[in-house]
């Protein structure tokens, strides 16, 4: 029994010495930069329905084309312009069976009816009807270019416009940028705490980042509706995150 003394207090002195060891002072470390955007990216979207493909393709087409070379004509480079492939959208004729009628849908009194007998067939056909889309998205660096823009897509008849989101180009430098300025929160919080606590503070621990904060978005509205002849001014600036979590050991 008496040498087993000596093995436990061996064992006790490292236990204490590992809790020890493991003291420190947690602290969490923010920053965050602001900056006007310098990206601004928009889509535009060109409709056209009616019952001939063909005819509907070629129109939307058309529209497509003359917007891609007007946004060409504002210096815009073919790396920062995307158009999708045609979309195709049958559109299929609404029925009413408890009135035994089908109908195609309309404004007003331009609604067509047509009456269907119960075992007859209709008087006159149904004819489906195609929604063709296709998309275009720029990637802008001025947004002087933006406002020029969204006149001539509203003359050109393009049927949506997207609102803007807003972005860096060198979105990881600055991300890097106010890394750095949360690791010095961080220390700036651990020495004051020491001080507080009469303590040393001692060599970093553990140091954990916090998940990525993209720039925040700023959507500016662009509905072809509200589009007046007037140029709009926008302004503002964006904001990117770090966020980091560190410990110091503490110096007895």
């Amino acid at each position: 029994m008496k040498r087993s003394i000596p093995l436990i207090f061996l064992l006790c002195s490292s236990a204490f010495s590992l809790h020890a060891e493991q003291q420190g002072i947690t602290v969490v470390g923010k920053a965050t930069l602001e900056k006007a955007p310098d990206q601004f990216s928009v889509s535009f979207t060109v409709e056209q329905r009616g019952r001939v493909v063909s005819k509907l393709k070629s129109s939307v087409d058309n529209k497509v084309k003359l917007l891609v070379n007007a946004i060409k004509s504002l210096r815009v480079a073919d790396r920062d312009i995307t158009t999708t492939n045609l979309q195709i959208t049958p559109i299929y004729p609404q029925r009413n069976n408890r009135v035994n009628r089908a109908y195609i849908a309309g404004e007003g009194n331009d609604s067509t009816v047509y009456s269907v007998s119960p075992g007859t067939s209709k008087t006159k056909s149904l004819d489906m009807e195609f929604m063709l889309k296709r998309i275009v998205k720029v990637n802008l660096n001025q947004v002087n270019r933006y406002e020029l823009l969204l006149d001539k897509a509203v003359k050109l008849g393009v049927t949506r416009i997207s609102p803007v989101q807003t972005g860096f180009a060198d979105a990881e430098s600055l991300y890097q940028q106010a890394l750095i300025q949360a690791l010095n929160n961080a220390k700036e919080k651990a020495n004051k705490l020491a001080q507080k606590l009469e303590v040393n503070l001692g060599a970093v621990q553990k140091i954990q980042e916090q998940a990525y904060r993209a720039p925040g978005s700023v959507l500016m509205a662009a509905e072809a509706m509200d589009v007046s002849a007037s140029r709009k001014n926008y302004t503002g600036v964006n904001q990117i995150s770090a966020e980091v979590t560190v410990t110091f050991a503490i110096q007895h």
